[in-house]
């Protein structure tokens, strides 16, 4: 049996590189494409082609997102130090700094 190739398979078969490709350069392909073809243009071209492609994919499923990365500085709060009530060192001198005045603040409300 031969595949035959049409717009909808050109559709899915972008759009499944897209959706196991890591990251699309879109700035790279404006350039290569040159022209008018600038990066605002490639990027809604590329939008359109997913949504027409998922339309007519419907039931083909698509592989899973990676669960996301933490945001760099931002750590989760550990469970054991807030129920033993030991406080967090700040990070920096502008936090603790910050951290001795709310908490003179604080005592001057409650005298």
């Amino acid at each position: 049996m031969s595949v035959v190739w049409d717009e909808k398979a050109d559709a899915l078969l972008l759009l499944s590189i897209l959706a196991t490709s890591p990251k699309v350069d879109i700035t790279a392909i404006s350039q290569m494409m040159g022209g008018e073809f600038n990066r605002l243009a490639v990027k809604n071209r590329i939008d359109r082609i997913k949504a027409k492609a998922k339309a007519v994919a419907g039931d083909i499923p698509t592989p899973p997102n990676t669960p996301a990365k933490q945001a760099a500085g931002k750590k989760r709060k550990d469970e054991s130090t807030e129920e033993a009530g030991v406080e967090e060192k700040p990070a920096t001198r502008k936090k603790a700094r910050k951290r001795a005045v709310k908490v003179e603040k604080k005592e001057e409300d409650e005298s």
